[in-house]
């Protein structure tokens, strides 16, 4: 998998001025505080290559662009970048480029990729040597070295490529081969056709597609089977929401379509239910708080006017064990929503071979309590064994005191967001999420209770 290195934002939402940020290569975490700009630095990379078809992860200049300047940019007829991202091949990737068109052609590991406003994607720095490729065709190919010195007097593929050499058959036979190969397969760019190549053969397929989920995924209590059938917002029922519903029926393999038209669902609760206590299952790895909660479903219909086909309800409830009650998923545990909602989520990237995703995680665990936030934290440390994580928070919580090196402070600014990395950071505001990580992080546990004394002199 390709690694995220650096992101540079500029003329996003609330960032006015360009900002290169240094991610890490396992988890990154935003600290700032609210309306800072750590969700519009997420979402301009979620934009970048969002991991399903989604019009509300497609940059807009309208919706975008920093309203203040929006209007002097619509007159200048400029095509901004908002977003460039830098990335690192992999090794695997590196060695089939090389089997591919042999050693010495590819000449950096780095590549960068942006998106425009109004025209899509711009590809930088995947630097072929080209020289080096003809050298290596000859290898491949076995043509005299009298070809060989005419094909390099041309210079780059693409002069070969357009070339007419007449009679010169074994002259031909290697355009024909660079044709074949390396200009049909290639973007059609009017510049290095090797370039090209690679990029569409081995980057654009690659290119990691990032996943984003907040607190507005939540599944909700009740949802109607003909909005998820028919893709309808209704009601208080929000898109995200919606999305994550459905996400629900697809990891449980239910045809929503014969559910709107069954008069018996057993089976189907029971698939939902089925679903639903394997996810609990792996919420409980990480859930320390309380053991005695699950999911229950049932499916309610309600009247409709004017002699309608009854609504058919998806009905979710949380059931305390302990207590033996049951409660609307929204009246109940919200934390535990959070993580159920998340994993349900999830699940549409999660059984992929490839773990070609970067997580982009707003306010992780907002509602959680402060042990089920370093549960959820130790959750992430986990995932980040298969996936590149950048998560933002305002928690002290949600910060490990021996992962400073991993913070980028978010602040908003007269000038606009900045980010910059922790140690820079001077405003207190900002840093007091991560001065108070540290001080709980210092706190002397006597007897499972708090040395308050010792934290307050320390």
């Amino acid at each position: 998998m390709f690694i995220l290195k650096q992101a540079t934002i500029n003329k996003y939402k609330s960032y006015s001025a360009q900002q290169e940020v240094l991610l890490e290569s396992d988890v990154t975490t935003l600290v700032g505080k609210n309306e800072s700009g750590k969700t519009a630095f997420l979402e301009a990379l979620a934009k970048l290559n969002y991991f399903t078809n989604d019009e509300d992860f497609e940059f807009d200049a309208v919706q975008d662009y920093p309203r203040n300047e929006l209007k002097k940019y619509q007159r200048s007829g400029e095509d901004l970048e908002p977003i460039i991202c830098t990335f690192q091949l992999d090794q695997n990737t590196i060695d089939e480029i090389n089997t591919d068109l042999g050693e010495g052609v590819l000449t950096t590991d780095i590549f960068s990729v942006s998106s425009k406003y109004g025209s899509g994607r711009v590809w930088y720095h995947i630097n072929s040597n080209e020289k080096q490729y003809l050298e290596n065709l000859q290898i491949q190919l076995g043509f005299s070295d009298k070809t060989k010195e005419k094909v390099l007097e041309l210079g780059t593929v693409k002069k070969v490529s357009e070339a007419d050499f007449g009679e010169d058959t074994e002259l031909q036979s290697v355009i024909e081969h660079i044709k074949t190969t390396i200009v049909s397969e290639g973007f059609g760019w009017d510049r290095v056709l090797v370039d090209a190549y690679v990029t569409k053969k081995y980057i654009s397929p690659r290119l990691p597609r990032f996943w984003y989920f907040d607190e507005y995924h939540e599944l909700p209590s009740r949802v109607s089977i003909d909005a998820i059938r028919n893709n309808a917002i209704t009601g208080e029922l929000t898109k995200q929401q919606l999305d994550t519903a459905k996400a629900l029926f697809e990891l449980a393999m239910i045809d929503v379509e014969e559910l709107a038209n069954s008069t018996n669902f057993e089976s189907f609760i029971a698939e939902l239910e089925a679903t639903s206590n394997d996810i609990t299952d792996k919420i409980f790895e990480y859930w320390s708080t309380n053991s005695n909660l699950s999911i229950e479903f049932k499916i309610d219909q309600v009247n409709r006017p004017n002699n309608q086909a009854p609504e058919k309800i998806l009905d979710i409830r949380v059931k305390n064990h302990r207590h033996r009650i049951t409660l609307p998923l929204k009246n109940r545990s919200k934390g535990f929503n959070w993580f159920f909602s998340f994993i349900v989520w999830f699940s549409k990237i999660q059984d992929e071979k490839d773990k070609n995703f970067i997580l982009l995680l707003d306010e992780p665990g907002l509602n959680l309590h402060a042990s089920a936030q370093a549960d959820l934290l130790r959750f992430i440390n986990d995932l980040s064994g298969d996936y590149q994580i950048v998560y933002s928070t305002h928690s002290p919580f949600m910060i490990e005191s021996d992962g400073l090196h991993r913070v980028r402070t978010v602040y908003d600014s007269d000038l606009g967001s900045i980010i910059s990395d922790a140690v820079q950071e001077k405003d207190p505001d900002t840093l007091f999420p991560l001065q108070a990580a540290l001080g709980y992080d210092r706190v002397i546990v006597k007897s499972g209770v708090w040395d308050q004394a010792a934290f307050l002199s320390d």
